[in-house]
C-alpha cells in the first residue's frame, strides 16, 4: 500500500470526526425552534379563545375551525396566524347567524301554521295535525327569505288539505243521505205490502163485491134491554154483508158499522175474511 492510500483514508475520518458536533448543533437548534413555536402559538391559540368569546361563535360552530397552515410556519408572526384565526371566525359567525335568523322565522312559521290549522279545523270532522306541514316549511326558506311569502304558501297548502278533506267528508255524507233515503222507502214498501196482509179477522181484506142475499130467519122476540122504543113484535132478520178495501177503509168502515149497529140494536160479527 502506498502512501496515498492512507492519506485518503485519514481524510474521511476527519470528516466524519468533523460532523458529528454539527449534527449536535443542529438537534439543539430544531429543539429550541421547536419550543419558541409552541410558546408562540400557545399566546395565538389565548388570542383566538378571547376573540370566540368576544364575538360569541358557540361551541357547534367552534368545532368546524381549521388550523391555518400558517401555524406550523416557524417564521410566521403570531399576528399573521392569529388574523388567519379572526378570518374563519367572522365567518361562522355569520353562517351562526344566519342559523339563528331561519330558525327564529322557522318557528313562527310554525306559530302560523298552527293557528292555521286550528281555524281550518272547525269546518272539518278529520281534524288535521300541525306537525304534518312542519316537515314542508324549511325548504321554502331554500327558494326565498321573505317570511311572508313562506307563510301564504303554508296557508295555501293547508287550506288546501282542508278542502280536500271537506270534499271526501261530504261525498260520505251524500252517500249516507242515499242510503236512508233507500232504507226509507224499503221499509214503506214493506210496512204497504204488509198492510195488504190480514193475520186476523180483526183485519179483513178486499173481496170482489157480491150481491147481498138476504137471509131470512125465524122471529126472535127482543130482548128486554133493548131501547125501550124500539121495542116492538117486529121479526128480526139475519144477513150478510161482503165489504172489500184496505186494512185502514175496512177498520175505518167496520168502526162506524159497530158504532151504528150498538145504536139500533143489530148484532155485528166478522166470520171471515180472504185476501185477494
Amino acid at each position: 500500500m502506498d502512501e496515498s492510500y492512507f492519506v485518503g483514508q485519514s481524510v474521511k475520518i476527519i470528516r466524519v470526526m468533523n460532523f458529528f458536533p454539527d449534527c449536535k448543533k443542529s438537534q439543539e437548534i430544531a429543539a429550541f425552534d421547536e419550543k419558541r413555536k409552541v410558546a408562540r402559538n400557545e399566546k395565538v391559540h389565548k388570542a383566538v379563545d378571547k376573540f370566540i368569546n368576544q364575538i360569541g361563535l358557540r361551541p357547534e360552530y367552534q368545532e368546524q375551525l381549521v388550523k391555518p397552515e400558517l401555524e406550523d410556519n416557524l417564521t410566521a408572526s403570531q399576528k399573521s396566524i392569529v388574523e388567519a384565526y379572526k378570518a374563519q371566525i367572522e365567518n361562522l359567525k355569520a353562517i351562526q347567524d344566519a342559523d339563528d335568523v331561519k330558525k327564529n322565522n322557522i318557528e313562527q312559521i310554525k306559530s302560523i301554521v298552527q293557528a292555521t290549522v286550528e281555524t281550518a279545523n272547525r269546518d272539518i270532522s278529520q281534524k288535521m295535525n300541525s306537525e304534518d306541514f312542519y316537515p314542508c316549511i324549511e325548504p321554502l326558506f331554500e327558494t326565498t327569505d321573505d317570511i311572508n311569502v313562506i307563510a301564504e304558501q303554508v296557508k295555501n297548502t293547508i287550506w288546501a288539505k282542508a278542502s280536500e278533506i271537506a270534499k271526501a267528508e261530504e261525498a260520505i255524507r251524500q252517500e249516507a243521505i242515499i242510503k236512508e233515503q233507500e232504507r226509507i222507502a224499503k221499509e214503506a214498501a214493506i210496512k204497504e205490502k204488509a198492510e195488504n196482509v190480514i193475520p186476523s179477522v180483526d183485519k179483513p181484506v178486499i173481496q170482489q163485491e157480491q150481491y147481498v142475499q138476504p137471509v131470512v130467519a125465524a122471529p126472535v122476540q127482543a130482548s128486554s134491554t133493548q131501547n125501550p122504543f124500539c121495542q116492538s113484535l117486529e121479526e128480526r132478520w139475519e144477513g150478510k154483508i161482503t165489504l172489500s178495501g184496505t186494512t185502514s177503509g175496512l177498520n175505518i168502515v167496520l168502526s162506524a158499522l159497530k158504532q151504528l149497529c150498538s145504536e139500533n140494536d143489530v148484532t155485528l160479527a166478522v166470520t171471515e175474511t180472504n185476501k185477494l
